[in-house]
């Protein structure tokens, strides 16, 4: 009996051992499970009939990365969208795909790795994708004489969170920052993940120790400030914890702005009061962007905005 208990409990050792070691290997480097891309672009601007060129720009490491540059027909600002962590921009344009038509050009871009972008994804390299298109970002906008906004969507208001709150003054070209469906940081939302399943539950407290802790949106989100940040994000989420996304909101300092959106994960913008309220912001970001709302706690989004559930 000793016997085949003790040869239980080392088989039971060995297995857990070698999952344990196999999560480590998978999310050491982050792109296993932090990234999803997809190469096929599945829709494109011109079948939704919008105006638009494609960007090219060339990494710090010489890598290409490929955008859009949706037009408005008199533009007013241009918002800077960064997508999240699967497919591609050809799925997340239905986020953005609207704005034009308010007056507002878009910037899309994909990281490397993703559409027709080179590479393979990961941080830091993602940050370096950032900036190159930020750099174009910053021409094209002071030609045209355009405010920038930034737009981030779950995996994209973290790559915001950190890279646009570390920018010096002199580098600042954006008037306001929009972080939608953003968690505090890797480490939690790959402890939460790891959480939800039996089989997964005794990794949530090792495997998170070998994730990285430099880019977390709750320490960095504060250097923001002044510049004006509005967060949205849904209780009904079930990619990316609401709780998260509020504590993020909690670092942030003023002037900031929180809204309570409903639907799944980054669906937020394919329902109208949402959009509402995000173009308040871009008109006057100063302002609390929900005056004047009439504000449905339970309005049920519409279903044109990208969904995936295993996007972040």
């Amino acid at each position: 009996m000793s016997s085949a208990w003790n040869s239980a409990i080392i088989s039971r050792v060995v297995v857990y051992s070698t999952l344990m070691a196999c999560a480590v290997i998978a999310m050491n480097g982050c792109s296993r499970y932090f990234f999803y891309p997809m190469k096929d672009l599945i829709h494109s601007p011109e079948k939704a009939g919008l105006t638009y060129e494609d960007v090219l720009v060339t990494t710090q490491d010489n890598v290409q990365i490929h955008g859009w540059l949706l037009r408005a027909d008199h533009p007013k600002g241009i918002v800077f969208f960064l997508h999240g962590n699967a497919e591609n921009i050809s799925t997340h344009i239905g986020s953005v795909y609207w704005l034009p038509e308010q007056g507002y050009d878009v910037l899309l871009m994909d990281y490397r790795g993703y559409g027709r972008s080179e590479g393979t994804p990961d941080f830091p390299e993602v940050f370096w994708d950032v900036d190159a298109m930020y750099d174009w970002l910053k021409l094209y906008a002071q030609d045209k004489e355009l405010p920038v906004f930034i737009l981030g969507q779950s995996l994209g208001a973290t790559i915001a969170s950190y890279y646009f709150s570390q920018l010096g003054n002199d580098q600042r070209r954006y008037e306001a920052v929009v972080l939608d469906s953003v968690f505090s940081g890797h480490q939690d939302i790959a402890k939460d993940v790891l959480s939800r399943s039996l089989i997964t539950w005794p990794f949530q407290f090792v495997v998170p120790l070998f994730l990285p802790t430099e880019y977390n949106p709750k320490d960095h989100v504060a250097g923001f400030s002044p510049t004006p940040v509005l967060f949205f994000h849904s209780p009904d989420d079930e990619i990316l914890p609401y709780e998260q996304g509020r504590y993020v909101y909690e670092q942030a300092k003023p002037p900031k702005y929180w809204v309570t959106s409903h639907g799944p994960h980054i669906a937020t913008f394919g329902h109208p009061l949402y959009r509402q309220i995000l173009l308040n912001f871009l008109n006057d970001p100063n302002t609390d962007p929900q005056q004047g709302v009439n504000i449905s706690p339970t309005a049920p989004p519409q279903t044109d905005s990208s969904s995936s559930h295993n996007q972040k």
